[in-house]
């Protein structure tokens, strides 16, 4: 069941519940796994934007093994597995498809979840191609008023034509190099020197 709150004519909430097999958080594990440490979302010290990144990238589920997940949903950040998240291997694979190559970047697609970087910064997840960050938040709210992340992704159907849309949005903020991306990329490239 999803409460779904909307706004009456003086602008107060009124709540109307609708029967769904399908929530936010359902949403969001088509996209993403939670990252490997629950301890990270029980902190209530506040982390900052850059800080909350580097967390998160230092805390990706590890494909070969996740203690905290039954199913063996591990998570890759430079290949996302289709099977295991359709959603998000559906939008790395479109995003890839919009980058330009010639820059010798690979694109990694890492989850947030779970960490101070969505507690705090309203961030799932998000993307780096070189010099580039784009973050991500996965809702079901149409009415959603505060926006946080880069882009907002309120999936109504799945199709591959939504995807392309959000797909060309996230290329483009790609696009854009961020100085506040230092710290985040050294913590990125020490991953991926890993792998």
């Amino acid at each position: 069941m999803v409460r779904m709150v909307s706004r009456n004519r003086n602008g107060c909430s009124t709540h109307t519940d609708e029967l769904r097999d399908y929530t936010g958080t359902l949403l969001e594990d088509e996209f993403v796994p939670m990252c490997r440490n629950p301890a990270l979302w029980e902190r209530t010290d506040y982390k900052g934007y850059t800080d909350s990144a580097v967390i998160a990238i230092e805390n990706q589920p590890r494909e070969e093994s996740n203690p905290m997940d039954s199913e063996g949903r591990g998570w890759n950040p430079l290949e996302p597995n289709e099977n295991k998240f359709p959603y998000g291997s559906k939008l790395f694979k479109h995003v890839n498809e919009k980058l330009d190559k010639n820059r010798g970047s690979k694109l990694a697609f890492f989850t947030a979840r779970g960490t101070s970087y969505d507690r705090f910064h309203g961030v799932d997840a998000f993307f780096i191609y070189g010099d580039g960050m784009c973050t991500i938040d996965f809702t079901l709210d149409r009415h959603k008023i505060e926006y946080k992340a880069d882009v907002t992704m309120q999936i109504k159907y799945g199709s591959d034509e939504e995807f392309q849309l959000y797909a060309d949005d996230i290329a483009d903020i790609l696009g854009y190099p961020s100085g506040k991306l230092q710290k985040i990329r050294s913590a990125y490239m020490q991953l991926h020197a890993a792998a």
